[in-house]
């Protein structure tokens, strides 16, 4: 008696624990998602958001249909199309759908573990669902897949995964053998055309029936379907990234430590250890491949695979699938490339399910404890990085000073490169060109849209909206780059444009608030931490005055020089 007491006492802190950390995980990585939020297109955004719908314009098929470096991302191209018809194109709504789907892969998960607890026999310890719901949203939105939160543009590694596990759902499913069939190849069918390793999808439902011990029948359709799905996707594919010259054993061995270091990419992020991170990453990756093959080996042996196992069995095997076909298109790029923050949503499921799998199959009280303890202790090392949420975001600055040049015909490419590869710098001004033409997103509204557009008019000036300085004018290559710090009144956190006017008082160029000015901060008591503006003018030969455009007025700012 006395011992379960413990047990249950035991059960009850390591579900408060797993809930305070799931708490503040998704706390923190919705303000991370706050905080780095940038409405300006992002590196492949421009070809394949700003660009796709570009070409919406000369056929539909074509323009979801295409190329996205290696994957056809028809889904998400449908959300793009969603947020620039609907919302504007601000990036808001595929932000938000980034969360979305990441509670959709929860919710999936939660629901086949009720479903288990209720069905399968095997769910017969005594789990509390808290300690469940704990790890299962700890681990899903962890900010060590900071990529995939930060940028409207992931959705597809994140869309192909939900998909993937609503096919591996619907196969479990005892009954009923044409509908979870059917299901489960439009579930596939919708996670290959989210991304290029959603064809993994058919692969791994073969595996899920050997190990449900399914009629054979149903792997061939699997199998039927899946090829015949990866001869029309893959049509017209060419992998552009160059091959070195190694030999088929050096290759080999690339290929096996790419995926063991992804596998254990997720230990790169979560804390300083004085070994190199590729080691450390390497290590876990082995090791967690290493449990999961002898758990799920072990099981099919002893036929003790229930449902939800296979179901969790099936995430495991995506993953391990996922790391493969990274590999294989990646290894070229170098090992460290298995740790790109992007690819810790899969591993982050991956662990969730392994950890789930084997909490599910402990038996004794020794095994309990262990089963709950280890990934606790694991998500709390992930959670470590949390605190990078609350990170500098200065770099998104240059952002807007890319778009600002670009737009008022002062492009800096020293600047461009913060949005866009710099060796393809005329694709970004043809693509900057179409979003002003179309008002997608910043262009249509605000700073952005009114830089190039907005004349100085002296009969507008209005001296009691804003405060700030003109500090510097100094020249470059392509003109004047003028700087200084302006703030709205009363304080408010807002992008400002400021207005550049030469001595005859004609518009002589723009400039945009966002650079940190700490010493504006101290000096001005809640006054925002990002009012430094930089501007680009065309030369005059005389000094420029600077005005803070605001409500349709134009506040002047006070020079150094005066």
């Amino acid at each position: 008696m006395r011992g379960i007491k413990i047990e249950i006492a035991t059960m009850r802190l390591f579900s408060i624990w797993a809930v305070v950390l799931a708490v503040f995980v998704i706390v923190t990585s919705a303000l991370g998602g706050y905080r780095y939020f940038s409405p300006i297109p992002y590196w492949d955004q421009w070809d394949s958001y700003i660009g796709f719908y570009e070409r919406l314009q000369q056929g539909p098929f074509a323009a979801f249909w295409g190329w996205h470096t290696q994957h056809r991302i028809v889904f998400s191209k449908l959300l793009f199309l969603l947020d620039i018809e609907l919302f504007g194109g601000w990036n808001i709504f595929t932000v938000v759908m980034n969360y979305v789907l990441l509670l959709g892969v929860g919710l999936v998960i939660w629901h086949e573990y009720r479903l288990g607890r209720v069905k399968d026999g095997a769910l017969s310890n005594q789990q509390s669902p808290w300690l469940i719901v704990g790890l299962i949203f700890g681990f899903l939105f962890a900010w060590c897949q900071f990529e995939n939160l930060k940028s409207g543009f992931q959705s597809p590694f994140i869309a192909v995964y939900l998909f993937a596990l609503l096919a591996f759902a619907a196969y479990s499913r005892p009954e009923h053998p044409f509908r979870r069939v059917a299901l489960a190849i439009l579930f596939s069918w919708l996670a290959t055309i989210s991304m290029g390793n959603g064809i993994a999808t058919f692969v791994v439902l073969i595996g899920q029936g050997i190990l449900l011990r399914r009629p054979w029948k149903e792997a061939a359709a699997f199998a039927v379907v899946g090829i015949v799905t990866a001869i029309i996707y893959f049509q017209g594919y060419h992998n552009h990234l160059p091959h070195p010259p190694v030999s088929s054993l050096e290759r080999a061995l690339a290929l096996l430590w790419y995926v063991v270091i992804f596998l254990g990419n997720p230990f790169y992020f979560a804390a300083d250890f004085p070994v190199p991170s590729t080691s450390l990453s390497a290590a876990a990756g082995l090791c967690y491949l290493l449990v999961a093959s002898q758990v799920i080996g072990v099981l099919f042996f002893r036929r003790q695979i229930t449902p939800w196992r296979a179901f969790l069995a099936a995430i495991i095997a995506m993953v391990v699938a996922a790391a493969a076909g990274a590999a294989s298109g990646r290894w070229m790029l170098g090992l460290p490339s298995a740790m790109a923050s992007r690819y810790t949503t899969p591993t982050l499921m991956g662990y969730l399910a392994l950890s789930l799998l084997v909490l599910d199959i402990a038996t004794s009280r020794w095994a309990r404890f262990n089963a709950m303890l280890v990934p606790l202790i694991a998500l709390t090392a992930v959670a470590g990085f949390q605190m990078q949420a609350s990170g500098d975001t200065g770099y998104l600055y240059d952002g807007k000073l890319a778009v600002l040049g670009q737009k008022t015909g002062l492009d800096h490419p020293i600047y461009d490169a913060a949005v866009y590869p710099a060796g393809e710098h005329d694709n970004f001004v043809a693509k900057a060109n179409f979003a002003a033409a179309k008002n997608i997103g910043p262009y249509g509204g605000g700073w952005l849209h009114d830089a190039g557009v907005v004349k100085f008019d002296s009969a507008q000036v209005d001296t009691k909206l804003c405060e700030g300085f003109l500090d510097t004018q100094t020249e470059d290559d392509v003109g004047l780059v003028v700087s200084g710090w302006a703030v709205m009144l009363p304080f408010k956190q807002a992008s400002l444009l400021i207005v550049l006017v030469d001595a005859d008082g004609q518009t002589a160029g723009y400039g945009v608030t966002g650079g940190s000015r700490p010493d504006v901060v101290a000096a001005y008591k809640g006054a925002p931490g990002d009012s430094g503006w930089i501007g680009f003018a065309k030369r005059t030969g005389q000094s420029l005055r600077a005005y803070a455009y605001v409500s349709d007025k134009f506040c002047p700012l006070a020079s150094v020089s005066h």
